[in-house]
């Protein structure tokens, strides 16, 4: 099983932590292999990580995304964005020929049970497995696609590598950020959902749970987002119950998330659990360093009616956010 990271100094504790439940919570498998491709990890970082991984008897293959920065001069990149903000989109060039298929997993998860269902997945010729992010049509719209389809969180995927090599996949990535002028919304998602439109595999919720389902209630949630296609109830909730992996994603109405001072994730006090197995024990939580109109909206939005919240949101993610895009890209 070949399991792929992506991290820089700032998030190397957070991923300390997710490797820990992985490792955890995958005792059973004999050849488990993690690549984490990183940018500017420091030695002592490094050198914790490889104690972390010693101590399950484990090893990571760390895999430097320096040699992919001359990259960034084929790329159109806003001043805000580097190329790490990317790496993910390049795992079929920085891995081993020999990975021919690989499960990628955001830093900011909670791996809490066995991986193996998602590593044998059927893909049926896809090019990637991932998790519907049940969102409405105006952000399939603001990549130029039919809207009538599916888009995907990107946080936790399998990928068929070989597919990915055979069709230089990479190379249609780096076409779309240009052709975007690297204003994406939810940049390498983004790319993702376009580039890989009509090859993803809808993979079920457990293997990537995000913050939304446990802000809000099954229809609530649906009220806000208006997705397009949707889990059902049951899934969900047996989901947010029993998942494999829970991914802390932004929330404007659970913004705080476990590695910051006063989460109510209700996975939260798991987290804080399995960092008490890293050795980034005794560093201290993060405080809340949000801008100030965000903190003002969550508070507002509590202080309000939950549908009244529910209905401004939804205009502002669905309308004015895509605006926004087409905006700077027009700008740029």
């Amino acid at each position: 099983m070949d399991v792929v990271y992506c991290c820089n100094e700032r998030y190397a504790e957070i991923f300390a932590v997710s490797l820990v439940s992985l490792y955890k919570n995958n005792t059973k498998e004999k050849d488990l292999n993690i690549y984490l491709i990183e940018n500017g990890l420091s030695t002592q970082s490094r050198e914790r990580l490889e104690s972390l991984a010693d101590k399950y008897q484990r090893k990571i293959d760390f895999i430097s995304l320096g040699n992919k920065k001359a990259s960034k001069q084929k790329l159109s990149l806003p001043s805000a964005y580097s190329i790490d903000t990317f790496s993910r989109l390049f795992m079929a060039s920085l891995l081993p020929r020999k990975v021919e298929r690989a499960i990628y997993i955001d830093c900011d998860t909670l791996v809490l049970e066995s991986l193996r269902g998602l590593w044998e997945f059927d893909l049926d010729g896809a090019y990637a497995g991932m998790v519907n992010d049940c969102e409405n049509k105006s952000y399939r719209r603001s990549l130029g696609l039919w809207e009538s389809g599916i888009y995907y969180n990107a946080g936790v995927f399998v990928a068929d590598l070989n597919l990915w090599r055979k069709h230089n996949i990479e190379d249609a990535f780096l076409c779309f950020i240009n052709q975007c002028k690297g204003y994406i919304p939810i940049v390498d998602q983004g790319v993702m959902n376009a580039v890989l439109n009509g090859k993803i595999h809808t993979l079920p919720l457990k293997f990537n749970v995000g913050t939304a389902w446990f802000a809000f209630s099954y229809q609530e949630l649906c009220k806000l987002r208006k997705p397009v296609a949707v889990y059902s109830r049951e899934e969900v909730e047996k989901a947010c119950k029993s998942p494999v992996v829970v991914h802390f994603t932004n929330n404007f109405f659970m913004p705080i998330r476990p590695w910051m001072q006063n989460c109510n994730h209700p996975y939260g006090q798991k987290w804080l659990q399995y960092r008490e197995k890293t050795p980034w024990r005794e560093t201290e939580l993060w405080r809340d360093s949000r801008p100030g109109f965000a903190k003002a909206y969550t508070v507002f939005c509590h202080a309000i009616p939950n549908p009244v919240a529910i209905v401004i949101s939804r205009v502002i993610q669905s309308y004015l956010f895509p605006l926004w895009h087409r905006y700077k890209r027009k700008r740029a």
